[in-house]
């Protein structure tokens, strides 16, 4: 797995980008990129205080933020507000989508792929996100 890069100005100019999260809740496996969201179970990540978590990254493009996003969602560093992915969160993994904003208020819909991202459509709805990690240890064995 690449390591996290600072931002470089070579890429171009930086910019803020705000990432929210939505995690593929569903109790089947998340459909493939090329598939549709339509009706799949999407819950928007929260804090434990229960805002919607949104990250702020200042990048060159989308994709670096949406990248990075990945990084604090695997519980590997903050994001550029020193925000860290929530204890109750399960990480983001493929089939999760992540809705980056550029500071003008476009948005892209970015699945996340096993290697990558793809542009989707949005999903149709969200659902309230229950806690996603074991609150206690499980003993070994079970």
């Amino acid at each position: 797995m690449p390591t996290p890069e600072t931002p470089s100005a070579a890429a171009g100019p930086l910019q803020c980008f705000t990432v929210t999260v939505l995690l593929h809740v569903g109790q089947n496996s998340p459909p493939a990129v090329e598939e549709s969201f339509i009706g799949c179970p999407m819950a928007e990540v929260t804090t434990s205080a229960g805002q919607v978590l949104r990250l702020r990254f200042e990048e060159a493009e989308d994709r670096s933020a949406a990248d990075a996003a990945v990084w604090v969602g695997a519980w590997q560093r903050p994001d550029d507000r020193r925000q860290w992915w929530p204890d109750h969160v399960r990480p983001i993994s493929a089939g999760d989508v992540l809705r980056v904003e550029d500071e003008a208020g476009r948005a892209a819909r970015l699945a996340v792929g096993t290697v990558g991202f793809e542009d989707v459509a949005p999903p149709d709805s969200t659902v309230p996100l229950q806690v996603t990690t074991p609150s206690q240890p499980v003993p070994p064995g079970v």
